[in-house]
């Protein structure tokens, strides 16, 4: 009976089954597949940058790099140019807060996915490390002729 070669094959199926039940449970792939799928975005858009357009009488449509956000201008007219002003700094101040969210959002996943990693791949390899420690303990007070 050859017992590392037993233990090693048990560890073998203790860590995939490990592995995977841990990766399932911290929802690793949906935080991979989220933060690998998506880009951190620009949280420094400028009223300049914004494209306005006007979609009912007191709501505009705010754009900017394929997002759309509906702002009511409470009566505020394009003619206006003090209250206009101050309406796209407030819609650059509202993408940009969303972009800031978002973003934040993204990190989240990366450390969830990180740590969901980490979760499923450190048990198992200490075990391992732990484990060829003791053998390699062990198998040093075998008796046994030392040859030269």
């Amino acid at each position: 009976m050859n017992w590392s070669r037993g233990f090693f094959r048990l560890w073998l199926v203790v860590s995939a089954l490990w592995m995977v039940s841990a990766l399932l449970v911290m929802d690793t792939f949906t935080a991979a597949q989220t933060y690998l799928g998506g880009q951190l975005l620009r949280t420094d858009v400028v009223a300049s940058e914004l494209s306005v357009s006007p979609i009912a009488e007191g709501v505009v449509t705010v754009a900017f790099e394929g997002r759309a956000y509906e702002i009511e201008t409470s009566g505020t007219s394009p003619d206006d140019t003090a209250d206009w002003t101050n309406l796209l700094r407030a819609a650059a101040l509202v993408v940009n807060q969303d972009a800031a969210l978002d973003n934040a959002h993204l990190r989240r996943n990366k450390a969830d996915a990180l740590s969901g990693i980490a979760l499923a791949t450190w048990p198992p390899l200490f075990v391992l490390v732990l484990g060829a420690s003791l053998l390699w303990a062990v198998r040093g007070f075998a008796g046994g002729e030392r040859k030269l």
